[in-house]
């Protein structure tokens, strides 16, 4: 059924759009397995993704969560997660990627790094951290920021790093830790996802007001109208992220033009692209 329903769109379409393929979760390699969110494994499998003899993706999704019992930053999707890996070692993967030889991403553009911190604590779910974590957890995605940095400027790369986050506040304490001198491109970006009631995480835009994000990366599956003139009419860029892909993604995406995608399925999508 999903076959035929991308063929249908395939054939319909005149200009195919032609969006950054940036891997969710750091896990993009089919078939897809959340339970492998945000880890070194699923990452280095998703960096070896290959599409015509080049990285299948054009960009990579890092989450960082603050463990509340001992302020710990790490490489996780949840506060669940088993056995997160520190940080600090996804931004080494991803530094050591850019060593390679040959390029790193399908396109010419430049490799785009979506640096995620997740806002709410595990003990009590959405309480928000406070001012003191906020700010351990924005030094923390510096440091991962500094490792990438360093890494592309030192092999010739050019990346541009977008802190994103559901929580205002934590994308305050990242613009107000700001380093003075920063070697790659640095943007901002408001995360939504599923709508209130469904979910208290999402935030309206208004709530950002002040900060000087650029970009608004929404869910596909939970887009509205309303929500496109909002952002449009702030002139932000748009990007979707999502799961699994259906094909009313895919018209999602020939309608609304997101200039990225952040997709669990690379290859589904680098395919789709090039029909």
């Amino acid at each position: 059924m999903r076959s035929r329903a991308l063929l249908v769109l395939a054939l319909a379409a005149c200009d195919r759009p032609t969006p950054l393929v940036v891997c969710h979760n750091a896990n993009c390699a089919e078939p897809v397995n959340p339970e492998a969110d945000d880890t070194i494994e699923a990452m280095r499998e998703s960096l070896a993704l290959e599409s015509d003899g080049r990285p299948t993706i054009d960009g990579m999704e890092l989450d960082s969560i603050l463990r509340d019992a001992d302020n710990a930053c790490l490489f996780a999707h949840d506060f669940d997660q088993l056995n997160p890996a520190p940080a600090i070692e996804s931004a080494n993967e991803l530094a050591a990627f850019f060593a390679r030889t040959g390029p790193i991403s399908y396109g010419d553009r430049p490799f785009r790094i979506e640096l995620e911190l997740k806002a709410s604590t595990s003990d009590v779910p959405l309480k928000r951290h406070t001012p003191e974590q906020r700010m351990i957890h924005a030094q923390c995605a510096w440091e991962l920021y500094s490792i990438l940095s360093e890494s592309a400027s030192a092999n010739g790369r050019t990346i541009e790093v977008f802190f994103a986050s559901f929580s205002p506040e934590l994308l305050a304490a990242l613009v107000a830790s700001r380093p003075e001198i920063t070697l790659a491109p640095v943007a901002y970006s408001a995360l939504q996802g599923i709508p209130k009631p469904l979910d208290a995480e999402t935030r309206p835009l208004d709530d950002y007001g002040g900060l000087p994000i650029t970009a608004v990366e929404v869910h596909s599956q939970w887009f509205s109208d309303a929500q496109y003139e909002a952002i449009r009419s702030r002139d932000l860029e748009l990007g979707f992220f999502m799961f699994s892909a259906t094909a009313e993604t895919f018209a999602q995406v020939e309608q609304f033009q997101p200039t990225m995608v952040v997709t669990s399925e690379a290859t589904l999508f680098r395919r789709w692209i090039a029909w």
